[in-house]
Parts: C-alpha cells; structure tokens; sequence
C-alpha cells in the first residue's frame, strides 16, 4: 500500500496520544515525561492546522467538549487541584476530535487503514513482553507493553472495531483475518481473567448478529432499536449498577461464575465516595487531583477496604462528575448523545451495525472502569464522519487502488 503523506501526518501526531500504558507505571516516569512533551507538540500541531484548514470554524463537538474540560478546570481551581493531571485528558479529548475532523476531510480511509496497522504492531509487541515475563524477565515483571491487565482494553476494543469497519469499507464484509484478531483478543483477555474487559468484548458479535439480523425486519417495534435508544437504555442501566441495585440482581453471576467480589473488587465503595462527593460539590465536583491524594482519598473513603486505593472511580460516567460535577457530566452526556444520532444517521448496514456494537462493548466497559484514552474521544469524529458518507444519499465507488470516490445521486 503506497503511504498518502496527509494520513501518514495525522498517524505520527496520533501515535504520542497511543502511549503504552507500561510507561504509566513505577520506573517509567522518564518516558511517561517525554510522551508528555510529545503529546503538547503534537497538539500544537494539531489545534494550529485545524484552525488554518476551517477558517477558526470550530465544531459542536469541539465546542462541547471544550466546555466539558472547562468546566474540570475550574473544578480543579477551586479544589487546588493538580493543573498537571488535569492538562493531559483534557488535551486528549480536545484534540482527537480535531484530528478525526481533519482526517476525515480528506482520505479518511487510509488514515484508519493506518491505526489498524499501527495497533496490530502493538498487539504484536505486547505478546512479546507476555512471553518475556513469562519467562521471569524482571523488566516486565509488574505490567506488559499495553499496562496491566485491564489497561489492555484500551488497544484491543479500537483495535477490533476499527478492523471490522475496514472490512466493511472496503470489502463489504468481515475478512477471516479480522475474526482472527478477534479470537487472538478474547484469547489474551482469558490469559490475564480480565473480565470486565473479556465481558465487552465477547458482547460485540452478540449485538452485531443481532442488530444485522434484525436490522431489516420489517416489525414496527424492532425498527425502534436504534443507537440512541441503546444509549438511554445505558444510562438507565448505570444508574441502577451505581445505586446497588443491579449487583443484587447478579450476585450469582458476578461471584460463583465471573469470581469476581459482589463489590466488584471494591468498585462499588469507590462509587459511593464519588456520590458522597457530588452531593457535597454538585456543580464542578472535587476537581482533577494528583495520583497520591485521589488514592488516599478513595482508600479513607471507603474504609481501608482492599483494592481502593485507586487514582479513579471506575466508571467513565462517574470519572466525569467527579472532576468536573455534573456541568461536565450533563455536556458529557450530550455529546455521546449526539454521537448516537450520527451512528443512527449510518445507511449502510455492515458499518452501522459494527458502530452500534463497538457503541455496547465500549459503554459496557465504562461500567466499571475509565475510558480517558485517545482512541475512545477519536470515534467521535469517525461516527461524525461516517454520518455524511454513508447517509444514502451518496455513490461509493472503489478502484484499484483502494482509493474510494463519492458522487452525489443523480
């Protein structure tokens, strides 16, 4: 495949945002300190060329999730917060939906023909430093390349859905080598017994059989299921998981089959505090923190209780509130909102089925754990994308080269 000098660009400034997370661990600080001074050049690059290439013509979603992190910021401010660990997610969120953006007005499927590749040299490299730690090799002996077991999620989700949507642009279908990444994924989640992450992943062919299948049914009801429904359907689901509710209800599951503590390895204290914190600071919540005071904090909190003394409350929804109350809660939810109209606006029923189910295995892993990572906030602007070139009412058409043109009907 001859490289396009444009995609290849956007590729090198999106790889300092794919930082593995082993440099996030004990030891690594140097190399977390350079991907640091990488990501702020990157994102200088990014916010000046986005701002030349649509004359300061900002998006809703830029807009929106500006104010999201405008609203952590003063949270941060008036908690006395840590302005250091508050710059980096924040960067992240802003400047992926810039790059998508960008990516997206012009060869958009190289681009993510690119970030397949450049995850699967990854996954590679991740098995290798499996097999060395294995082996005893000290180096490695607290996390792998992508970071301790459920870090692992954070390659292996985008990895997956990107593969498929590939598939679907330019064959029509899902290729066998793309169902190989799937089982070599759910085969390294079973390795580690990550299950939060195993569970959202076994889910996505599920929904996407099921969504296909139902897709073009011609039953009222059924035509009712769509992004956005899912969407509320998962609100309401992580309310009632953050209230206890629902954890009564799978105890049985939860313990005896998933061996996982009716707490969800001290999960559930680590929502308690977070709640106990919004009904105390309601608009701007406590703020972004230091790594030190958030573990402190949620270990007192939650009465010394094993496995709490954690940086973040494992919920994404929760992460959110938390740093920046329910201001940057309720944008939040407006922007994935608008995010699922843009899925349900999709004609094309391969594509829009492989972005409903990577939609279900994504929120189902922000149950329990936090999804601050780059390629999360980047199928924003792919969703966003995809909207306007599969809306029906455009001709795709494929040459030899893969080079993909679209012509208005008629």
């Amino acid at each position: 495949m001859k490289l396009n000098k444009l995609s290849t660009w956007y590729l090198i400034l999106l790889i300092p945002f794919i930082e593995p997370q082993l440099f996030k661990t004990h030891g690594f600080e140097l190399v977390d300190k350079l991907f640091l001074c990488l990501k702020l050049i990157a994102s200088a690059f990014i916010v000046l060329e986005y701002l030349v290439r649509f004359k300061f013509k900002i998006t809703k979603y830029v807009i929106l999730m500006s104010i999201v992190q405008a609203a952590t910021f003063i949270g941060t401010y008036l908690n006395h917060g840590s302005l250091t660990r508050y710059l980096g997610p924040a960067m992240i969120s802003v400047v992926m939906i810039m790059l998508g953006e960008m990516a997206f007005a012009g060869k958009w499927v190289l681009f993510l023909k690119y970030i397949e590749k450049y995850l699967t040299f990854l996954f590679i490299l991740n098995l290798f430093t499996v097999v060395l730690r294995m082996v005893g090799v000290s180096f490695f002996s607290h996390a792998t390349l992508l970071g301790i077991d459920n870090r692992w999620i954070y390659v292996l989700l985008p990895w997956i859905i990107i593969s498929l949507l590939n598939s679907y642009i330019e064959f029509n279908k899902i290729k066998l080598s793309v169902w190989i990444k799937y089982i070599l994924c759910i085969g390294s989640l079973l390795l580690k017994w990550s299950v939060g992450a195993l569970v959202s992943i076994i889910i996505f062919p599920v929904v996407f059989g099921l969504i296909f299948y139902l897709k073009d049914k011609n039953i009222k009801i059924i035509r009712l299921i769509n992004a956005k429904l899912i969407y509320i359907l998962f609100l309401i689901i992580n309310y009632i998981l953050l209230s206890g509710k629902l954890l009564e209800i799978l105890s049985v599951i939860i313990v005896k089959y998933l061996k996982k503590s009716i707490t969800l390895s001290g999960r559930i204290y680590l929502w308690q505090t977070v709640i106990e914190v919004l009904n105390k600071k309601p608009l701007f919540g406590l703020g972004v923190q230091s790594n030190e005071f958030d573990e402190k904090f949620f270990y007192e909190s939650s009465g010394f209780v094993g496995g709490t003394a954690v940086n973040h409350p494992h919920n994404h929804f929760l992460n959110v509130a938390y740093h920046g109350g329910f201001i940057a809660l309720i944008v939040f939810i407006l922007i994935v909102f608008i995010t699922m109209c843009d899925i349900d606006k999709i004609k094309e029923k391969g594509i829009y089925c492989v972005m409903v189910a990577g939609t279900v295995s994504v929120m189902l892993a922000a149950l329990v754990d936090t999804l601050d990572f780059s390629l999360f906030y980047l199928f924003i602007p792919i969703a966003a994308g995809l909207s306007k070139i599969y809306n029906g009412n455009m001709i795709i058409k494929v040459n030899n080269k893969n080079f993909y043109l679209f012509k208005k009907k008629g």
